[in-house]
């Protein structure tokens, strides 16, 4: 699980930013991928943390005419947003000494997928794991020359 603690960007201004190193593995139970390496930049809007960067990454698929298994190196950017959900927000601001209870309601509670959740934390893994999947070839070959099996 790749867990972020991104408490202090929740707390910041807009436009707060902070990189981090990605160097680890998620688990899929539609391939097995190698480790994970690569750069994400978060940054702090209005109403939300965005996420953008480069990740570098391989599947071990199986070739579509000869069924052997080969190793498929996959590059691919990342952006997307993680929404501060409403007691989330009311958390940072308490934290920042204001005690009001006008926080504006909005509809980010409803899609738990990419929200930062009461510890603050985001779970990178699921959007990994979804850029994984739309990264993986239709028709995987482990040779443009492959002819399969005679």
């Amino acid at each position: 699980m790749l867990e972020v603690n991104v408490s202090q960007l929740v707390r910041g201004v807009i436009g707060t930013n902070r990189v981090i190193d990605i160097d680890d593995e998620i688990e899929m139970f539609e391939y097995k991928v190698g480790k994970m390496t690569g750069r994400l930049k978060l940054t702090k809007t209005s109403r939300s943390i965005l996420v953008k960067g480069h990740i570098k990454t391989s599947v071990i698929l199986e070739c579509a005419r000869c069924l052997k298994q080969f190793e498929q190196p996959m590059e691919f950017d990342v952006e997307d947003e993680y929404y501060i959900n409403n007691s989330v927000k009311l958390m940072a601001l308490e934290a920042m000494g204001y005690f009001g209870n006008d926080v504006e309601e909005d509809d980010n509670d409803k899609d738990d997928t990419l929200i930062i959740d009461e510890r603050m934390h985001m779970d990178l893994s699921e959007v990994l794991r979804q850029y994984v999947l739309m990264n993986v070839p239709m028709k995987p070959l482990c040779d443009v020359n492959c002819h399969g099996e005679i």
